[in-house]
């Protein structure tokens, strides 16, 4: 039957939950319930690296479930062959590395109000070191929810479903909004306006692990930037972050066009 699975409630690290594993194994779920609580009852799984927690099926009904760290995980997996035990080793990578995400948290029950708390935590410690070096706050506020993502698995921003805005009432555009702005009849495409934007110092070229380039503003351009989350990750774990310009760029770009022709 077809689940749905209950967001995560037991912790703050990523996990994975016994759905996934036996979804990733091709074992019947409740085979792998039944090898995690054998686990458990030998003390190979420590209380500590587990939490429980509940799906429901299609039609409804709530079922137990556990979610695993990546200790119990791979104490699991040890008993399983070879090929099974490379599924769920190339998805907690994925878990690692940002390309698929854990469940958010849903604020809904006791335990998961208690891991909302430790979420708001790590949140304000690192805003208190974040605007120490950041006089913007907003950027500031990112930085903390990039912290609090790492350390506890979860984006506060996203779980409180947050768009931060700019303070400025200055339109943002995009490169190609700025392009398409330009009054002198020229329309330039987003590529050619972040050329531009390099040409005169706004910005700078930089390469991902994937050797892809994306772009970053310099101390002159950073006046005229701002750095928006996207709610995804380069492969280190870092945030993906789209760069949009204050209205102001128009101009220095339009008249920039023939130097960078």
């Amino acid at each position: 039957m077809a689940k749905e699975l209950v967001p995560n409630t037991t912790g703050l690290a990523k996990k994975m939950s016994s759905i996934d594993i036996a979804e990733l194994t091709g074992k019947n779920h409740q085979h792998v319930m039944r090898d995690i609580r054998k686990l458990i009852e030998t003390m190979a799984i420590a209380e500590s690296n587990f939490g429980r927690s509940e799906y429901k099926d299609a039609s409804g009904k709530s079922n137990p479930m556990f979610e695993l760290d990546f200790q119990a995980t791979m104490t699991l997996i040890t008993g399983y062959d070879a090929k099974r035990r490379s599924a769920v080793v190339k998805r907690w990578i994925a878990l690692e590395t940002g390309e698929a995400e854990p469940a958010l948290i849903k604020p809904t029950t006791k335990d998961s109000i208690k891991a909302l708390a430790i979420i708001e935590k790590a949140f304000r410690s690192a805003y208190k070191i974040a605007k120490i070096a950041l006089p913007d706050r907003n950027q500031a506020v990112l930085k903390a929810d990039i912290a609090a993502r790492k350390l506890t698995g979860q984006s506060p921003l996203t779980i409180l479903d947050i768009e931060l805005k700019s303070p400025s009432q200055k339109r943002l555009l995009t490169p190609s909004d700025a392009g398409a702005a330009i009054s002198n009849g020229t329309k330039l495409s987003g590529r050619k306006v972040n050329e531009i934007l390099a040409a005169i110092g706004l910005q700078e070229a930089q390469r991902d692990a994937k050797n892809r380039i994306y772009w970053k503003p310099t101390a002159k351009g950073k006046p005229f930037a701002v750095l928006l989350d996207t709610n995804k990750r380069h492969n280190d774990g870092t945030a993906i972050q789209q760069v949009k310009w204050t209205e102001d760029i128009v101009p220095m770009v339009a008249s920039a066009v023939d130097e960078v022709a």
